[in-house]
């Protein structure tokens, strides 16, 4: 089995993407450790691609273009003058720069009749003869400059613990997603989320600040044995002061793990459509979401909650809630709730996590439209979760064998 722990700094626009590069090399020299490999991958938009697009789609909609023709007609245009000019893309700058970063490819959709707007360089596929210091004149362009939708440095193989698991790409997704929709397999798709492993990477997207971030991640696991990254994380913190982290478990079974744990699933199996019949039974989810903006606070109420049923609390990101409760084998209930900014509903989910396992034991939507309404529904949920722990908990918790005290559930 192969355990990854991963410290996610919400670096933002607080330490800029080309301070980042500088603060790895300390924290890896600080700490006597060697990245063994380098990777990148570089996104940006295809505008004359997109124009091209957008075009097409108006000639093949006559009632589209005759609206876009009546309340924004320069939008026309411009798409017009960006095909008959091509503007030299994101990534056309940067190898001009930076020639080693390799032929600059198209990413193709596993749509293909919308073609594809993306264009990307990457050693993650294909090596290049492109390393980190050749790059490095370059990290200020690849905030700005260039006009990039995306930049991933990856740091591979660390020597933590004096040991190297090497680096995994993660083609399993993809493999999925092609055997489900019937479309050929692609290793290229979602190319910037494949890596795994030791390493630190560095991310930068123009979605938001939310997606600029430091991730460090740590095999914990070496020939059975846990070791506590704590150290690691420790030194990084002191060398990103005032940013906040959240921390990541990603859990890998071997072959004939997988298949212990599949085993097990089929025997659970009627305990969880059980579980989930007694909870459904007890609550009454609303039939649509509001749809106008309801004004509420979700935290105070849960925190409360939490605290009163024994669950521990945490806030993720904007109208996201994580609750955990531990079970005496190392299994755990975990309580997630979510709401968007405008509360057209809030969603709570129960789902029974533990090593390598994760059922989701319920999901009901409700439709508060003030305090008063949220409180009432978040008492009827945890009234609810609480007759359930006392009827099946225990049940629960014996289905598996006990999960190690280092593992902990993902909000």
């Amino acid at each position: 089995m192969r355990a990854i722990r991963s410290f996610v700094f919400e670096t933002a626009n607080k330490i800029t993407f080309s301070q980042l590069p500088e603060i790895v090399r300390r924290f890896l020299a600080e700490q006597r450790l060697s990245a063994n490999v380098f990777l990148y991958y570089l996104e940006c938009y295809d505008k004359t691609e997109h124009a091209i697009r957008f075009l097409k789609s108006l000639d093949n909609n006559p009632r589209i273009k005759e609206f876009i023709l009546r309340t924004s007609p320069e939008t026309i245009e411009e798409n017009r003058k960006i095909v008959e000019n091509p503007p030299k893309t994101a990534l056309a700058r940067a190898v001009t720069d930076c020639p080693k970063l390799g032929a600059v490819k198209t990413y193709t959709p596993f749509d293909e009749q919308y073609g594809s707007d993306h264009l990307y360089v990457s050693n993650i596929i294909e090596p290049t003869e492109c390393t980190e210091a050749d790059m490095q004149p370059f990290f200020k362009r690849m905030e700005r400059t260039y006009g990039l939708s995306e930049a991933v440095l990856y740091y591979c193989d660390v020597d933590f613990f004096g040991k190297v698991i090497p680096y995994v790409r993660d083609l399993a997704p993809v493999q999925q997603r092609s055997e489900a929709l019937g479309y050929p397999f692609d290793e290229a798709e979602t190319l910037d989320l494949q890596p795994y492993g030791s390493m630190v990477c560095i991310t930068r997207s123009v979605a938001g600040p939310r997606w600029n971030d430091l991730t460090l991640s740590v095999d914990i696991l070496h020939d059975g044995t846990y070791y506590d990254p704590s150290p690691y994380y420790e030194a990084m913190k002191a060398l990103l002061p005032g940013i906040k982290s959240r921390t990541l478990l990603r859990v890998i079974p071997n072959d004939k793990e997988q298949a212990a744990i599949e085993a097990s699933n089929a025997e659970a199996a009627p305990l969880i459509a059980e579980c989930s019949a007694f909870l459904s039974a007890r609550l009454s989810p609303a039939d649509r979401q509001t749809m106008h903006q309801c004004n509420y606070s979700l935290a105070p109420k849960l925190k409360k909650l939490a605290k009163n049923a024994g669950y521990s609390y945490s806030f993720v990101w904007s109208g996201v809630f994580g609750m955990n409760k531990r079970l005496p084998r190392g299994h755990y209930l975990s309580i997630l709730v979510t709401s968007g900014q405008s509360h057209y509903d809030t969603t709570f989910h129960l789902n029974f996590d533990g090593l390598g396992f994760s059922h989701a034991l319920t999901e009901v939507m409700f439709a508060p439209t003030d305090q008063s309404e949220f409180d009432a529904c978040a008492d009827a949920f945890f009234a609810a979760v609480r007759a359930f722990e006392t009827g099946f908990a225990s049940k629960l918790d014996c289905l598996y064998d006990p999960t190690p005290a280092w593992f902990f559930p993902n909000d």
